[in-house]
């Protein structure tokens, strides 16, 4: 089951659909009383051709006499039953559209948040990008769950009730009967479904497991890509597969055996309520009528037996979805303002989570508005932990962010807001260069900044309009960083945090860069930077204020403020 807040998100959700869900419920009571309605009309079709009353038709008597006053009974409830049907057909297309409606209804609402969940970086673990598409697929199983498991199982419930009710008014004995019936398919009902559910739910976690798996497999295919290697990762993949392989097969057969042993009781129900009419010495019409009243009621029932099986799946694809989009969702402002005129930012007893048993502790560090702040030190050593966390997106255990003397929350959409973020492995916007730098609300072009973006543009045929996107990147490591670089350094961002920005640019790049970083300090920014030993020469940031981390325990201020 999910957890309250995700069934309470569910809850959400249905209040969003109601109108369309209202509509599929009352639309499938309409169907089920003008079903009744066409085999009332069918019965009284039958008396009249038999010559015999209208004993145990549901008709209105009004309805009854103003049939019989007309020159040929037979062919006008022939005629209506026919109207009757061809609404019930257009009424029953409707219905079966509300599952479209609800899926309008729901994707709007879900896949906006699904996108603004994506790009908006939390402190909490954020899943790849194919987990992340396939977890958005899931919201067809939501609509389903609104549509099948919510709205048809009501509307099924009330199809069943009217059926039932129109029997007991055809003949008290068949009301007798259908009830009865309709008792022992509940009481099968109920041991089986628990069985399906069970085998669904156990199924659900083997193609979790086995999707792992692949996910492993695609990640390590480069690293074993030798016959002998390959060969042990399949046998080691091998009892993953066998086990969802018999879960498969353990949810297939509960999920036959449910709804097959229910049919045997939906589709005899009316064969044996019009038996124990006949044996009361019913009437034909009246046993034509029960017929096909308790027809009706084997569609909703057996729909009922179909979906019971997948509830189980739907909950887990509700809670998979909300584990996704909202537990993991902290909104920021989109209209939040950056914080003006800072001159002074300082982290005290800043204590980073970085596992579930582990943390980073840092020393007090301070910057200054004109001052590039450079962290140095090897791999591992917390570098990029320390400029993810001052960006808001790591789990900070304890320790204050102050600008100018007063605390801030580094997650705050202010402060988000305010700073400028360069990641260790950059990223391009899908479309040209030009796209990366010059369309983005904040961009402001200087000449330094065209000149190193005209130097980019020497590197890549010459053009601001060169294609780049996540898969095919269109640019090397370098230049892809070095755009990226430009693209932070031209917003207006007050704080810069930029994670080894000139790893791996050629130093004919690194200069001209430098020269950009060096006229954002000029404008009295703040520039905090991690960089490895060389790369720090390169930028000949010697002299600036420069913090060396050997160790995420070690950290060591090893020269004087810049500037």
């Amino acid at each position: 089951m999910p957890e309250f807040k995700g069934l309470k998100w569910v809850f959400k959700l249905v209040m969003l659909a109601w109108v369309p869900m209202v509509f599929a419920v009352v639309g499938r009571w309409t169907m089920s009383a003008l079903w009744v309605l066409s085999s009332s009309l069918i019965a009284f079709t039958v008396a009249q051709i038999g010559e015999s009353n209208q004993r145990g038709n549901v008709l209105p008597e009004s309805m009854i006499r103003w049939l019989l006053e007309h020159e040929s009974p037979v062919l006008l409830s022939l005629w209506l039953a026919v109207a009757v049907t061809v609404v019930l057909s257009l009424l029953e297309s409707f219905v079966s559209w509300i599952y479209t409606w609800i899926h309008l209804v729901v994707n709007r609402k879900v896949t906006p948040q699904v996108i603004e969940v994506s790009i908006t970086n939390t402190t909490a673990v954020k899943p790849d990008a194919s987990t992340a598409i396939q977890r958005w697929l899931l919201k067809t199983d939501v609509v389903y769950f609104l549509d099948e498991s919510i709205a048809a199982t009501i509307g099924n419930l009330g199809a069943i009730t009217i059926a039932i009710f129109a029997t007991y008014r055809a003949n008290v004995v068949a009301g007798h009967v259908s009830l009865i019936c309709l008792a022992l398919w509940v009481l099968i009902a109920i041991p089986l479904t628990i069985k399906a559910l069970r085998a669904t739910r156990q199924a659900a976690q083997s193609h979790e497991t086995v999707g792992r798996v692949i996910r492993d497999s695609v990640a390590l295919r480069m690293d074993l890509s030798r016959p002998s290697l390959l060969g042990f990762w399949m046998q080691r993949s091998s009892p993953y597969v066998h086990d969802l392989q018999r879960s498969i097969a353990k949810q297939g057969f509960w999920n036959a055996i449910l709804p097959g042993s229910l049919n045997v009781i939906t589709m005899s129900t009316p064969y044996i309520a019009v038996i124990a009419v006949i044996s009361t010495s019913g009437s034909v019409a009246s046993s034509v009528a029960i017929l096909l009243y308790l027809t009706r009621m084997t569609g909703p029932l057996s729909s009922l037996a179909r979906v019971l099986p997948w509830i189980q799946q739907n909950l887990i694809s509700v809670q998979r979805l909300f584990n996704m989009i909202i537990k993991q969702f902290s909104p920021l402002d989109k209209n939040a303002r950056q914080i003006d005129a800072i001159s002074s930012l300082k982290l005290e007893n800043w204590v980073v989570r970085v596992g579930d048993n582990r943390t980073i502790t840092y020393p007090d560090i301070e910057a200054s508005s004109g001052v590039i702040l450079c962290v140095v030190g090897p791999s591992g050593s917390g570098k990029s932990t320390l400029i993810k966390s001052m960006a808001g997106l790591l789990e900070v255990e304890r320790g204050e962010l102050q600008l100018d003397g007063q605390t801030i929350n580094p997650s705050s959409s202010m402060w988000r807001e305010t700073c400028g973020l360069l990641s260790q492995e950059p990223e391009l916007v899908p479309g040209t260069i030009r796209d990366n730098l010059m369309n983005f609300a904040d961009w402001t072009s200087t000449e330094l900044i065209m000149h190193a973006a005209n130097k980019i543009f020497s590197g890549v045929d010459g053009t601001e309009n060169c294609a780049v996107g996540i898969d095919d990147k269109g640019v090397s490591v370098g230049q892809r960083r070095s755009i990226a670089l430009l693209r932070c350094l031209g917003g207006n961002a007050r704080v810069i945090l930029l994670d080894e920005p000139v790893a791996g640019v050629d130093d004919s790049l690194v200069s001209v860069l430098r020269d950009v970083m060096e006229e954002a300090r000029r404008q009295g920014r703040i520039i905090i930077l991690t960089a490895h030993e060389h790369d720090c020469e390169r930028l000949g940031l010697e002299q600036g204020k420069i913090i060396r981390i050997e160790s995420p325990e070690a950290v060591e201020v090893i020269s004087s403020p810049r500037g």
